[in-house]
């Protein structure tokens, strides 16, 4: 189970703080190879786990994104990929499928949540390229972005 013919495989291209409305808030922008942009608006602690990760800093203690991969390590699981499939009003879902010599299944997951864990462990994001290709903007559409560097 890698990859269906609908699915973008995506990169992470980084996480930023937009200026809306109601003050400042994470985004972390997803690319694909023809550099089209998708942003998705994530909470704060989504935010720096993404951050961190990009940037292969190593917490002292473990955040619940290092929590979950290094228990998927210890029963044995290995996730196959990740899918952003859906977007209702809003809201973006995503899918984590995971497996073992026995079984393969799919997670439920908030895209921020894959998110930070496929770049921890290096695996493959994709997204629907039905939700890909609504939700694309051009840069410029999202006003002002600081780099979450810019904080740290």
């Amino acid at each position: 189970m890698i990859s269906s013919s609908d699915d973008v495989p995506i990169s992470v291209k980084g996480v930023f703080i937009a200026e809306t409305k109601g003050g400042s808030v994470p985004i972390v922008l997803l690319e694909d190879d023809e550099e089209k942009i998708m942003p998705i608006y994530i909470g704060p602690a989504e935010a720096v786990s993404i951050h961190m990760a990009l940037r292969s800093e190593v917490p002292s203690r473990p955040l619940t994104h290092d929590l979950f991969v290094s228990l998927l390590n210890n029963i044995e699981y290995e996730i196959q990929k990740i899918i952003i499939d859906e977007l209702k009003g809003n809201i973006y879902y995503a899918k984590m499928i995971l497996e073992n010599d026995k079984r393969c299944f799919e997670l439920d997951a908030r895209p921020s949540d894959c998110i930070a864990i496929a770049i921890r462990t290096g695996i493959p994001i994709f997204v629907k390229s039905e939700v890909f290709n609504q939700s694309t903007v051009e840069i410029e559409e999202l006003g002002e972005l600081r780099m979450m560097d810019d904080l740290t």
